[in-house]
């Protein structure tokens, strides 16, 4: 049901998913990373005081882990972002064919509260070269897929392990704030 509502039927103005004190298991959480590998919008994720283990951390952080490509991923996500460019700037040149064309700028769309409405962003994955440490190896190529997340919160949850934490932190999401007050990790 959590994959189904936040990447198919989620609108863009959900920014905060607050699941506090919510029995969420290890289970739940690789549902809410199999959402956020389609959701990128959220910039905060609550799961404090639930059942979030190691397992559920490292599940939890995997849609946001950048993917080492040999050369055909490579020129696979090459191609990819070629063509979301491509889609991203016929749909700029097609709203400011419509702007042109009503000669006057568009007032931004609002619900009857008079709040804005948030427009789909759209996200461009990153391919970053890594230059070889010694020289005569080849650089590596890692993929990366960004997202609004600023902050995911898993305090008072039995995550255990310091090394969990570790080993997610590199290679989570970027720029990302995560919280883990409280649990036997952070003891």
């Amino acid at each position: 049901e959590c994959t189904l509502m936040l990447s198919n039927k989620c609108p863009w103005q959900l920014r905060s998913l607050n699941l506090w004190d919510n029995r969420i298991c290890d289970r739940g959480a690789a549902a809410l990373a199999a959402a956020l590998e389609r959701y990128r919008g959220l910039q905060y994720l609550g799961l404090g005081r639930n059942r979030i283990s190691d397992a559920g951390l490292t599940a939890l952080c995997q849609p946001f882990e950048a993917k080492r490509l040999d050369e055909a991923g490579k020129a696979a996500a090459q191609a990819k972002i070629k063509e979301d460019e491509a889609k991203i700037e016929a749909k700029a040149k097609a709203a400011a064919k419509a702007a042109a064309k009503a000669k006057t700028a568009l007032a931004p769309p609002k619900f009857s509260s008079g709040r804005l409405v948030r427009e789909s962003p759209q996200y461009l994955d990153e391919l970053e070269e890594k230059k070889p440490s010694v020289e005569g190896e080849e650089s590596v190529f890692w993929l990366r897929r960004p997202s609004e997340l600023k902050v995911m919160v898993l305090s008072e949850n039995p995550v255990r392990l310091v090394e969990t934490i570790e080993s997610v932190q590199p290679v989570g999401p970027k720029g990302v704030e995560l919280l883990v007050k409280q649990t036997a990790a952070a003891s």
